[in-house]
């Protein structure tokens, strides 16, 4: 069987806008939008790594809020399983440490962004606007 990476990611929202980080080209998947995260370490939780990786990646301080049930996706030659966390921030502000770009974006912006793929049934699944599910198609 193939390795599974357990990976936490933030769904932040500021009103009716998400926040999303540009991978570069030299990671994979290269030059695509993902709700931004990392590797959940041996004993950690997906809370305490959402708060890690946001801080180290791109300086944000967030306060996860709600576990959400993990996706899996298979890349091939590795699977993941991503752990939405909804979490908040209290500055928008952020610094670019390893992504090419990012941003908060209105659902619909989101729409026309090139997605990861293991990102695009989180958002479909939770990014909630008015209080309720929405869908959100991206493209892979």
């Amino acid at each position: 069987m193939d390795e599974l990476i357990p990976v936490a990611c933030a769904i932040l929202k500021n009103g009716e806008k998400i926040f999303a980080a540009k991978r570069r080209t030299d990671q994979f998947p290269p030059d695509c939008w993902e709700l931004p995260g990392g590797k959940i370490e041996l004993n950690e939780t997906p809370s305490a790594a959402i708060k890690r990786e946001l801080l180290e990646e791109l300086a944000m301080h967030v306060c996860p809020e709600e576990e959400r049930e993990p996706c899996e996706h298979d890349y091939g030659k590795f699977q993941v399983r991503l752990f939405p966390i909804i979490c908040s921030t209290s500055s928008q502000t952020f610094t670019l440490r390893e992504h090419a770009d990012a941003g908060w974006f209105t659902i619909e912006e989101c729409s026309n962004l090139k997605w990861s793929a293991a990102d695009i049934p989180i958002l479909k699944k939770y990014v909630l606007k008015g209080g309720r599910d929405e869908l959100l198609v991206g493209k892979s």
